[in-house]
């Protein structure tokens, strides 16, 4: 049984392989390319120790024609406590070391439905759309404690929805209470206020005479920045604001300030 199995496993990766030579465009190349990866790794972490010789060697093989030399290496190097002779597969592998490319963006680029999420995922109540990653329940235990925090993580990891979180809790609380959003530039302003009103146009006929939803105050240009809920600024003029006379009594309604790209203030 386990010699039909080890033959079953080779004959896929042959198989792969001529799929993979014979495309001649990019996307069912990536494809191929995808089910090699896999077909690898499923071998060298499930069944090292109890495939033969020639299916190791043809892994190596694999791994180095897919460009990932480095994992190719590591992989030779485990083999060799089990592969005497590997000095073969070396030398294949030392040509082409200038052709590498990383395997992590390999993965990253075309495999990221794939990969497993091993952190604990469970619904919180206070979303209902989806379900928050760890961090971004962390984030919201601060903010509903009324604490600090600083959130620093890649592009289109949830960030904008912390912040529409902040707003939603203002909003929600009563209409006297104030979130400045500190955009790092001029330009990104009128994007945040459209971004505003797009999430909470539902909640602008909540608002008692004299209020309004979304504000913007930038030294160009003013709109509404005492009156509303949700105001949208620079650096530089909330500092002009936090120092003035004339709005201290303005100041003492702010709950929340977020600031955005951070890093840029330094």
């Amino acid at each position: 049984n386990r010699s039909s199995d080890h033959k079953a496993r080779q004959a896929k990766l042959n198989m792969c392989q001529k799929e993979l030579e014979s495309c001649r465009s990019e996307a069912p190349a990536q494809f191929w390319k995808i089910h090699l990866f896999l077909s690898c790794h499923s071998l060298v972490d499930e069944h090292l120790l109890t495939i033969n010789k020639k299916l190791r060697r043809d892994i190596v093989h694999t791994v180095k024609s897919l460009g990932f030399v480095g994992n190719a290496r590591m992989i030779e190097k485990e083999l060799e406590k089990w592969l005497p002779s590997s000095t073969k597969a070396r030398q294949a592998i030392t040509e082409d070391a200038d052709n590498d490319s990383t395997c992590c963006r390999f993965q990253l680029s075309f495999m990221g439905h794939l990969m497993e999420n091993k952190e604990k995922l469970e619904p919180d109540s206070r979303i209902q759309a989806f379900v928050p990653d760890m961090w971004q329940r962390k984030v919201m235990d601060c903010v509903d404690k009324n604490e600090s925090v600083v959130v620093s993580a890649p592009t289109s990891s949830g960030k904008t929805f912390i912040s529409f979180y902040c707003m939603e809790k203002i909003l929600r609380s009563s209409p006297d209470n104030v979130l400045v959003y500190v955009s790092p530039t001029k330009a990104l302003v009128n994007q945040v206020a459209a971004m505003v009103y797009a999430q909470f146009a539902h909640r602008k006929t909540d608002l008692p005479p004299g209020k309004t939803l979304c504000g913007v105050f930038t030294r160009d240009y003013r709109l509404q920045p005492q009156s509303c809920q949700i105001l949208v600024t620079v650096p530089e003029v909330l500092d002009i604001l936090m120092l003035s006379t004339v709005t201290q009594e303005w100041v003492r309604s702010i709950k929340y300030v977020i600031f955005d790209e951070a890093s840029l203030y330094v």
